[in-house]
């Protein structure tokens, strides 16, 4: 089954392998995610806040996570839908996507302008103008 067959879409909360993630598109038959990650982890630049209540509303089990704002590639028949996060979270999480880019772009201007990671968790990298992860 494709991607394109699923129910996935922008804004779903998945589950993939050992991870909550938030969709924000689509390349083939991959999504494109940001993972949640606990509080207790160390922050990242471009974390990104979420309520306990849009934590509930999305279908999480745990009232202490955030959002990385970075993108990680999964394939679409590997994942399992388990909710969906609001249209607030999901403008939230484009910024913080639009600025890691951006920054991204300054700190090393010749190198790939955007990396994903692969299903089994290792780099690929793209080149190619920066892109912007509003999908």
């Amino acid at each position: 089954m494709s991607l394109f067959d699923s129910d996935i879409s922008e804004g779903d909360v998945i589950f993939s392998g050992w991870q909550y993630m938030v969709v924000v598109g689509r390349e083939g038959e991959f999504v494109l995610a940001s993972p949640f990650v606990t509080t207790s982890e160390p922050r990242h630049r471009r974390d990104v806040g979420v309520s306990w209540t849009e934590l509930s509303e999305a279908g999480l089990p745990h009232p202490d996570m955030r959002l990385r704002g970075v993108l990680c590639r999964r394939r679409g028949r590997a994942v399992t839908r388990v909710g969906v996060v609001g249209e607030a979270v999901l403008a939230r999480l484009r910024l913080a996507l639009d600025a890691e880019m951006a920054a991204r772009a300054r700190e090393v201007p010749h190198a790939p302008v955007w990396s994903v990671r692969d299903g089994s968790g290792g780099p690929v990298m793209r080149r190619g103008a920066v892109r912007s992860m509003v999908f």
